[in-house]
């Protein structure tokens, strides 16, 4: 089974997105001159821009490539990030920009070092996210959990928290950010994507291993999610196939 961590950088050649959100909180990080992106119902421009996590986004110009760091928004280092850039969509000054990608390139895409690199020089340390013990321990469970249909039913996963299907669909939005249902389609997705960028299965494959019902429908998430499918990603170098 193909895992992100709870940090990803990418490396994205491409300019311009589609509108899109996604659980995870992200730093987008120009490697010279700008980036300016439509953030919510806001423009943001600089040369980097904050964006929290479930926010509606989509990347408008580029000047060059950009370092783009994912986080889990209910990691130790998502409430850090989020402590140090607050809540709302941010630009990032062009000094930080600087030591953050300092050297930087494709080939680091993916390298648990260089996402340390641009979390340092963000100032960011390790916080803590207020989660109810039941969500967190469900967490831990879906991050390992083969996501199967049945296993995923409202109804088993609010027997495995302990509580009823209802107080489940509340406490999980509230210390989550995040719909259950929403959540698991983005493990499904962070799943897919990890495949993509370790093996040189074809995307059929990786959707039906992921949970999804063919590659169409694999694209259509991907597109929504990242503002662009799979083989744009791949065209992007956003994710490099190790095989």
């Amino acid at each position: 089974m193909h895992r992100w961590p709870e940090q990803l950088l990418v490396w994205n050649a491409v300019g311009a997105t589609a509108a899109h959100a996604h659980h995870a909180a992200h730093v987008v990080l120009a490697t010279r001159g700008h980036v300016g992106a439509k953030v919510g119902r806001a423009r943001v421009e600089g040369a980097g821009i904050w964006v929290p996590s479930n926010v509606a986004h989509a990347i408008e110009r580029a000047e060059a490539p950009t370092v783009v760091l994912y986080v889990e928004p209910t990691s130790p280092i998502g409430a850090g990030l989020a402590s140090v850039l607050g809540e709302e969509p941010a630009s990032i000054a062009e000094d930080v920009r600087d030591v953050a990608v300092s050297g930087l390139g494709a080939r680091d895409a993916g390298s648990p070092l260089a996402a340390t690199q641009v979390l340092e020089a963000l100032g960011v340390r390790e916080g803590r996210a207020e989660i109810d013990a039941r969500v967190a321990r469900l967490l831990r469970w879906l991050e390992e959990s083969e996501l199967g249909k049945d296993e995923v039913a409202l109804g088993a996963l609010a027997a495995r928290a302990g509580v009823s299907p209802t107080r489940l669909t509340h406490l999980f939005t509230s210390d989550v950010g995040t719909p259950l249902r929403r959540y698991v389609l983005w493990l499904r997705v962070r799943r897919a994507l990890a495949a993509l960028a370790s093996t040189g299965d074809p995307i059929a494959s990786i959707a039906a291993r992921s949970g999804f019902a063919d590659a169409a429908h694999l694209s259509r998430t991907m597109r929504s999610t990242f503002g662009m499918t799979p083989t744009q990603l791949l065209r992007a170098k956003a994710i490099t196939p190790s095989a």
